[in-house]
Formats: C-alpha cells, sequence, structure tokens
C-alpha cells in the first residue's frame, strides 16, 4: 500500500533552511500556530493534551514514549503513509532545553529545537521505518 514512498521529518525554525516544498505537514498538536506555520495539519500523529501536559510538567521521556506507543497504535502506518503521500515533510518543534521554560519571553519567541533534540516527531520516524515506510530527518 505504501511502497515505494518516502516522508522526511524536520522542525518549524528550519524552513528557512529547506527549499520551499508544498508538502510540509503539521504533526503538532497546535498544527504550528506558535510557529505561524500556514499548511496542511495531520493531528492523528500529534500526541494528546494529556501526554504533552505531563510531558512539560515532569519531562518524563519514558512516559511520553510509552503514551504516545498508544496513539500510534491505534493507527496503520502504511495506510497514514499513503494518506501523506511521498514526499511529505512532518514538521513538529519543541523548546531547545527545558532551561529556556523559565525564560521570560513570548513563547513564540523562544528559540526552536535542534533536529536531534527530543521530539515525538523522532518516535513517528521510527514508527514508520519499523514498518519498512523510508523516513528520514532533513534539516
Amino acid at each position: 500500500m505504501s511502497a515505494g514512498i518516502s516522508l522526511f521529518t524536520s522542525y518549524y525554525g528550519a524552513r528557512r533552511r529547506l527549499p520551499d516544498h508544498a508538502k510540509w505537514v503539521s504533526i503538532s498538536l497546535d498544527g504550528g500556530r506558535v510557529a505561524k506555520f500556514e499548511g496542511r495539519v495531520y493531528r492523528k500523529l500529534a500526541p494528546t493534551p494529556a501526554i504533552l501536559h505531563h510531558w512539560h510538567e515532569h519531562h518524563d521521556i519514558g512516559n511520553y514514549k510509552r503514551e504516545f506507543a498508544k496513539v500510534l497504535a491505534k493507527l496503520d502506518p502504511h495506510a497514514v503513509a499513503a494518506e501523506l503521500g511521498d514526499g511529505t515533510v512532518l514538521m513538529c518543534y519543541e523548546r531547545a532545553k527545558r532551561a529556556h521554560m523559565a525564560e521570560e519571553r513570548p513563547r513564540d519567541e523562544m528559540p526552536y529545537e535542534r533536529a536531534q533534540d527530543f521530539c515525538h516527531r523522532h518516535i513517528v520516524a521510527e514508527w514508520f521505518r519499523a514498518a519498512g515506510i523510508s523516513c528520514e530527518e532533513i534539516a
């Protein structure tokens, strides 16, 4: 069903470095509103409000991964890949470091994460790869 489909992941802050891409799709719960993202939103791959709340309170990666695995378990990776389409770039963001949460700056001025920092898009990419679907980070 998803043979030959290649997907990609990236983060909102990298858009300035990426070519203009009509296949950018937000997978964050807020649809990229804070990052002023204007494009397609695919919330089936977003964490739930409860997952995000617990993450912001405790920064427990183990809990995040366990709970988000339950979200992904309800989905078929091949059907999702087919729905997204070849060449889609799944976009998301998190703050670069927990220390930034204490800064007194408006949320929309917070720095975006670096490609290697924790974000659910990496879990999504692993989920696709485990199903034999190409999904690589670009930045």
